[in-house]
């Protein structure tokens, strides 16, 4: 059954071997797969050719984490079954890591909606000053480390809908980001919002790298959005093409390179030499 790794820089332990990630290989009978942390990155995927064969909730078999809905959490000693399970040879090998895929130490940000709570000095401190990751990190959010960003006012807000990249700014000071399994409202201000484009590449530091925020206008993050999603397009786009299958890769490339003097006497010439190389590959 043919699966592929891709995230963060992982390390691939298979049939003895090992490979880093973003690649496509075949696992057989009684071979084993390990994945262990690598050089970057915070989490990686590993896909099969098939399906799972999952509980589902809502249409889908993605797992919230918190409740267990889905197709819940992977445990030590559990059977995975994947039904229709193929061998893709014509998409063995490695996968290109786009730059967008690697940590992103510095995030794009909105200002607000609630950053009439702080004051200008506030504000300041929270776009000139570095922040860490703190263990305090999971999928719903993680708790940044840094100088107190205190609120100027009451906290006596009502409750609001919370998106996915708000930073939350508890009584405290304390900010904390909120990732994908953030809660649906929120009571305390929210001093700015990261772009959604900015998420995925933040989430794979680990805890104790440092991160900064850049604030932009809500044009500017529009703009940014659409130029990522054209980026990311071209290359789905150009991943999208099958290799082929070994034989048909092999039959594209030229085998022999730098043929000389291919006779006793030297007379053959050399372009004929190259010219029948690449018939018989």
């Amino acid at each position: 059954m043919t699966f592929a790794v891709a995230g963060g820089g992982f390390i691939i332990d298979h049939a003895d071997r090992k490979v880093g990630s973003w690649t496509v290989a075949t696992l057989s009978a009684g071979e084993r797969l390990a994945i262990r942390p690598g050089h970057w990155g915070s989490w990686t995927y590993l896909a099969f050719a098939g399906n799972l064969a999952t509980k589902t909730w809502l249409g889908s078999s993605s797992t919230h984490a918190l409740s267990g809905f889905g197709g819940g959490r992977l445990t030590t000693g559990q059977t995975v079954t994947v039904s229709d399970a193929k061998v893709r040879d014509d998409r063995l090998g490695a996968i290109p890591c786009p730059v967008t895929a690697r940590p992103r130490s510095e995030l794009h940000v909105v200002l607000g909606p609630q950053d009439r709570f702080f004051s200008e000095e506030m504000i300041s401190k929270f776009l000139s000053t570095p922040f860490r990751l703190t263990d305090a990190y999971d999928r719903m959010g993680v708790r940044l480390q840094g100088p107190p960003l205190t609120p100027n006012a009451p906290l006596d807000m009502p409750s609001e809908a919370i998106v996915r990249g708000s930073i939350q700014v508890a009584g405290d000071g304390v900010a904390t980001i909120l990732l994908a399994d953030h809660q649906t409202t929120g009571g305390y201000p929210k001093i700015a919002t990261v772009l959604d484009t900015d998420l995925d590449a933040f989430v794979q530091l680990r805890p104790r790298d440092m991160v900064a925020f850049k604030a932009v206008t809500p044009q500017l993050a529009n703009e940014h959005s659409r130029m990522r999603a054209a980026t990311a397009a071209r290359y789905f786009a150009a991943i999208a093409t099958a290799r082929g299958t070994l034989e048909q890769r092999l039959m594209s490339d030229n085998l022999i390179d730098g043929v000389v003097d291919p006779t006793p006497d030297g007379d053959a010439d050399i372009n004929d030499v190259g010219k029948s190389a690449n018939r018989v590959a």
